[in-house]
């Protein structure tokens, strides 16, 4: 399921889901699909100069939806090469856990509705924003063939929990010291 794309200036946003279907109690992948014209880009959670775009959800009674899974950013630079920030260039999907209520009517569809906002940059920046709304049917849980490759690669791109490694960092006025062991 997705929804209607909107173009903002050089950004468009969109609302995407693996899920074809949904049932209750089971959690599901809504995804904020950003596609920018080169060379725009928009800012991850630390961004540094710009500001991090924003999902506000509005949900059915009982469902309930996580935060932002960001995939991992790389540094955003001006046209001149000097770094701005960290961010996405191109096309990106910001992932949110959105779970079911623990009642839902069978054979009825159920509106996800969200307002996105972003900081969108070139060589100046703009803010933009979009309403988007997805409708999905209640009924046995099913993928949708045509996102479930996409959400994948973009869950490939989150970055993973260290295991085995003890990771300390410090720093003075002249270095910044990051131990790995």
């Amino acid at each position: 399921a997705e929804s209607q794309a909107v173009k903002k200036s050089s950004v468009r946003a969109q609302l995407a889901t693996d899920a074809a279907a949904i049932t209750t109690c089971q959690p599901f992948t809504v995804a904020l699909r950003l596609q920018h014209d080169p060379p725009w880009h928009s800012y991850w959670m630390a961004a540094g100069t710009g500001y991090p775009t924003a999902i506000t959800c509005t949900l059915p009674e009982g469902f309930t939806a996580g935060a932002i899974q960001w995939p991992t950013p790389h540094v955003v630079k001006d046209l001149a090469g000097k770094i701005t920030g960290n961010g996405y260039e191109n096309e990106v999907f910001l992932l949110v856990e959105i779970t079911p209520s623990k009642t839902l009517d069978a054979d009825t569809n159920i509106k996800l509705e969200a307002v996105a906002e972003w900081l969108m940059c070139e060589t100046v920046c703009m803010p933009g924003d979009a309403k988007l709304a997805i409708s999905l049917p209640v009924g046995a849980a099913q993928a949708d063939a045509k996102w479930t490759g996409p959400l994948a690669a973009a869950r490939a791109q989150l970055p993973v929990a260290s295991t085995g490694w003890d990771i300390t960092a410090s720093h003075d006025v002249a270095k910044l010291t990051l131990r790995l062991t």
